[in-house]
């Protein structure tokens, strides 16, 4: 999949009729453009072929971006594709000074619910809307500087090496976290973008559940 910057509005206007079997919203598109926003009509592409797109708006004066309407066509849904647009709209976010990306959803959409939350957004407001179920589900994501995080999750150790502090030499009576407290942890460092965790101890080896949890937990993380 490749995204990029440069859709062109007849081409955005095809494609949503063919994944929504309705109009483009041009009415309100054009509102938008007459309120003084800047929109970027994004493409999503598999082998240089559109196959699904978003219209950012840029809300300087909020410091977000905000996913406003797109879809992917039937025949591509369920690849992934707007997992690696969110992805890609966080850094794009970041990179450039913002604090918050922020996206909709219908209540309808339990799939688009779940990837959201997922990828660390909060629920911020329910809106009314002529559309769908009449629910509009809002949600936001706070763009963090990226920083890591050092997870002690077990307190013995079975070994003595010479330049250690020492805090984890107990064998017995030691502690660890319950994998709902590393949970816990690992929901608040992707919240916050972390790009950087490093397990330790005592000896994390002592606690393979533990090391394991934690790799499967960020395998999907983009950052």
């Amino acid at each position: 999949m490749q995204i990029k910057d440069d859709c062109s509005l007849p081409s955005i206007v095809q494609i949503h009729k063919d994944i929504f079997g309705a109009d483009f919203p041009m009415e309100s598109f054009q509102k938008k453009i007459k309120l003084g926003h800047s929109l970027h009509k994004i493409g999503f592409y598999e082998n240089e072929t559109l196959v699904g797109y978003c219209i950012v708006i840029q809300y300087d004066e909020k410091s977000s971006l905000h996913a406003w309407v797109g879809g992917v066509l039937p025949s591509f849904q369920g690849r992934g594709f707007f997992s690696q647009f969110y992805d890609w709209l966080i850094q794009w976010a970041r990179a450039s000074g913002y604090h918050y990306v922020t996206g909709n959803t219908d209540n309808y959409k339990p799939s688009m619910l779940t990837l959201l939350i997922k990828k660390g957004f909060d629920i911020i407001g329910v809106e009314d809307t002529t559309y769908g179920d009449g629910n509009k589900i809002l949600f936001r994501y706070k763009v963090c500087t990226p920083v890591s995080l050092r997870i002690s999750i077990i307190s013995s150790c079975n070994l003595q090496c010479f330049f250690c502090h020492h805090e984890g030499i107990a064998l017995t009576g030691g502690k660890r976290l319950q994998i709902s407290q590393i949970e816990r942890l690992l929901i608040q460092a992707k919240k916050n973008g972390l790009n950087e965790i490093t397990i330790t101890g005592g000896e994390p080896a002592l606690y393979p559940e533990g090391v394991n949890f934690i790799l499967q937990y960020c395998s999907g993380w983009s950052n």
